[in-house]
């Protein structure tokens, strides 16, 4: 059976399943939090194999540490593993080994990615889920032999399978159920829970959002995952990998600003507000005349002109009978009445070049 599925299935039975366990390595397992884009390739974990409910039951990862734990251990027997392993050069996977123990206890082992608040652990851990929250990740596997089980079991996932499952802070459980018996349903006999079947193995890729919306039970607003737990119940191997989460970008949107390039004024430069001073179909982040009077922004922003006031270029701010349009146009100073338009060779108009032969 699951001893860490008791009733409904939350988050809140990983904290009291593993407090005591972790406790003394905790102080030991950094966290830096979830930043941007949730990627755990285990490329930081150690390589090697970890035996659950030992002294150290934690692999240090990616994203956080990972709690793992069986049930076999709990019966006085060591038959299950997690290892961490190369699938080729510079890249690790995920491996949970369950073997027959033979015995009454359930043949499973599991890897859990959980904050537990009462000993720091994890601390602040979670993924918001909006609707755009895209959840990708690669997995293969087998188990020998499967059976099904009635839906009306006391744990979940019923019967043997190899599951991903993540649990939201209102502890709604979706689980991906990868490997089962040829026999066996998606169960949807809970307000708090819902199974979706995959190929056994294969590359994933799902909107968590959606996926989530399909619990009865699930609240979008504020929604956001506490909990990934990867397992393996009866005896075969899995393998877990590239589990990424992420809020894809705006369909064409090169800035990355939330407008679709279709319909951004300044497509190569954020500006979600999409301001457009002079409404010339440049929006004022890209556009170097915002207010079209002829003169660019920084022109006048030096010259201490407002660059959102087009009735500056027809003003003469040196009052030598030349508008300050005129001035920037064949490059005198229009705050020297000394210097005006045409009174050196270098004051030519800076948009006729054509104009220097003539004066030489």
């Amino acid at each position: 059976m699951h001893l860490h599925q008791h009733g409904q299935f939350s988050a809140t039975d990983a904290r009291k399943r593993l407090c005591a366990s972790v406790f003394a390595v905790m102080v030991m397992l950094p966290y830096s939090g979830v930043t941007g884009a949730f990627d755990e390739g285990w490329e930081s974990a150690a390589k090697g194999t970890y035996t659950p409910n030992t002294e150290n039951p934690v692999i240090s990862a990616d994203e956080g540490n990972w709690i793992i734990g069986d049930t076999v251990s709990e019966c006085d027997l060591t038959t299950h593993n997690v290892e961490i392993f190369s699938e080729g050069i510079g890249d690790k996977a995920l491996r949970l080994t369950s073997e027959d123990n033979k015995t009454g206890c359930s043949d499973n082992v599991w890897v859990e990615l959980v904050e537990i608040p009462a000993i720091d652990f994890n601390s602040g851990f979670s993924i918001p889920l909006s609707e755009s929250t895209s959840l990708s990740f690669e997995s293969y596997g087998n188990l020998v032999n499967p059976q099904s089980d009635s839906h009306n079991c006391s744990f979940r996932p019923c019967g043997d399978t190899i599951s991903l499952i993540f649990v939201d802070n209102n502890e709604n459980a979706l689980a991906y159920i990868l490997h089962r018996a040829d026999d066996a349903t998606p169960n949807e006999s809970y307000f708090t829970y819902r199974e979706i079947f995959l190929d056994a193995s294969g590359s994933y890729t799902r909107n968590l959002f959606n996926d989530f919306s399909s619990i009865p039970g699930f609240i979008p607003g504020g929604a956001k995952i506490v909990s990934i737990l990867f397992e393996i119940d009866e005896h075969g191997t899995a393998t877990l990998d590239n589990v990424e989460i992420s809020e894809p970008d705006a369909p064409g949107d090169r800035d990355n600003d939330g407008v679709a390039d279709s319909k951004d004024n300044c497509p190569d430069k954020a500006n979600k507000s999409q301001r457009n001073q002079d409404s010339d179909g440049r929006g004022d982040a890209c556009d170097d005349d915002d207010d079209n009077d002829g003169m660019p922004d920084s022109y006048e922003k030096s010259k201490g002109f407002n660059p959102l006031k087009a009735a500056d270029a027809s003003k003469d701010a040196d009052g030598d009978g030349h508008s300050n349009l005129k001035e920037y146009r064949f490059g005198s100073n229009p705050l020297n009445p000394k210097s005006k338009p045409g009174s050196t060779k270098k004051e030519i108009p800076v948009n006729m070049p054509w104009i220097l032969p003539l004066m030489e």
